[in-house]
């Protein structure tokens, strides 16, 4: 049987003339009409011949209709399922639908941060009891004013991670100074890194993960990694705003290589304000914003 020259062959569906290479020949399959009759004259590429055997058409719109069809109906029906949801806190059925058709159900962590991949909240029950909500942030920082605040409570961190490094880099606290937690800016303008950003984070099993929103108001993230007691400061970065372009988290591992390794700068100084700080609050079972600018304002 005499081999068949396939130099100007082109796939019948598509119009290419390539196809897969087997043993150093090009591999064209007959194309057969419904009857199962070839015309002589029609190939198909090994990529057409493929979609053929996995759909039984070429006519890629019907499989497209068909595919938007089901995925379609799996919206319809995630979003019915979405609406029968029940709250793990208050038991009720349903959540807060936003004007835009989004369900607002929220994972219900513990104090860990950990989720155990099935407990939801509702809108009404994150607002209430969640840290992580706006109205539990705003209820904690009245709570500063009120000189009502724990040192342990894990919600004022971030003051915290703020008051260290205007101690360091001798800069103001504006949310303190202007007694406004709703600024865009927490510190006033630094000569070397502008505007920073401050997050002060304890370990979640032995790593850091920082979190930042997608409008980026900063040029440099500042990374205060404390240990798990809030004893230390294990590590500290300067991370410039460009290299964090399209990003919303950072994850800083204990040991091993970290890509951020090169923007780590040395923490002693940050460290030992940061024990200044907790030495100066130690006696004290609560702490106010007053206390934080007097501390601020020791030499």
């Amino acid at each position: 049987m005499s081999k068949i020259d396939h130099t100007n062959t082109v796939c019948c569906n598509c119009g290419s003339n390539k196809t897969y290479m087997r043993r150093g020949r090009p591999e064209w399959t007959r194309y057969r009409d419904s009857k199962g009759c070839w015309d002589g004259k029609s190939y198909l590429c090994t990529n057409c011949n493929a979609y053929l055997n996995r759909y039984g058409t070429l006519d890629k719109s019907k499989i497209y209709d068909e595919r938007m069809t089901y995925l379609q109906k799996k919206i319809i029906d995630t979003r019915n399922e979405l609406k029968k949801r029940e709250c793990c806190i208050c038991g009720g059925v349903g959540t807060y639908i936003y004007p835009d058709g989004r369900i607002s159900w929220h994972k219900n962590e513990d104090e860990n941060g950990k989720w155990d991949g099935k407990s939801y909240s509702c809108e009404e029950c994150f607002k209430k009891f969640d840290p992580k909500s706006h109205d539990m942030i705003r209820k904690s920082m009245r709570k500063i004013r009120d000189y009502k605040v724990l040192i342990t409570d894990n919600r004022i961190e971030g003051v915290l991670g703020e008051a260290v490094v205007a101690k360091v880099r001798k800069l103001k606290v504006l949310s303190l100074e202007l007694d406004n937690f709703g600024l865009k800016f927490d510190l006033s303008v630094d000569k070397e890194y502008n505007i920073i950003q401050v997050k002060f984070k304890k370990p979640y099993y032995n790593d850091w993960k920082v979190t930042f929103g997608e409008e980026h108001n900063f040029n440099t993230l500042f990374i205060l990694c404390i240990d798990k007691n809030t004893d230390n400061l294990d590590i500290v970065y300067a991370i410039p705003e460009e290299e964090l372009y399209g990003l919303t988290s950072v994850f800083i591992p204990k040991s091993g290589y970290s890509k951020w390794e090169k923007f780590k700068i040395d923490e002693e100084s940050y460290n030992n304000a940061f024990h200044s700080l907790m030495s100066y609050l130690k006696h004290k079972e609560h702490f106010s914003i007053e206390d934080i600018r007097k501390w601020l304002e020791d030499d």
